[in-house]
């Protein structure tokens, strides 16, 4: 049995709540990602990294995502919204989104707009390295189709 080859590619984390970025990097930082990890803090600006735009403009410095870990809860509950317009753009939308909540709310129309998965947010940092590395273990072997 040959062992499957894994990617490696960036994972954009869009969280806009202090504590949780900082619970966020301390289980990256644990969990030893092979990955590139890179924190954007509001709709806007995870808009512009992924349109490329603004300070964004620079796609070696910034590259587009493998995955992305969405708050649906960003800004007013506008990660919902940013996963809407995602999924409308054909460069972008098959960029696997993984929403990740401290609640469970708009899990149905989450799933409808083409969130990949939808996982609630451990309340130990702790519980949150496994949850990590599962997930960028799981899409460093399952490429999405582009």
């Amino acid at each position: 049995m040959t062992a499957m080859k894994q990617r490696t590619f960036l994972i954009l984390v869009a969280e806009d709540k202090p504590k949780e970025i900082e619970l966020l990097q301390t289980a990256v930082e644990r969990a030893g990602l092979e990955h590139p990890v890179r924190f954007v803090g509001s709709p806007e600006e995870i808009m512009a990294y992924l349109s490329g735009e603004k300070e964004f403009s620079n796609r070696s410095r910034f590259p587009l995502p493998g995955v992305i870990i969405l708050d649906p809860e960003l800004r007013q509950n506008s990660g919902v919204g940013v996963l809407e317009w995602l999924k409308k753009r054909p460069e972008l939308r098959a960029i696997p989104v993984i929403m990740l909540a401290s609640q469970l709310a708009d899990i149905q129309r989450a799933y409808e707009l083409g969130a990949a998965s939808y996982l609630l947010r451990p309340v130990d940092g702790d519980e949150l390295v496994p949850v990590l590395a599962a997930i960028a273990q799981y899409w460093a072997l399952n490429e999405p189709l582009r």
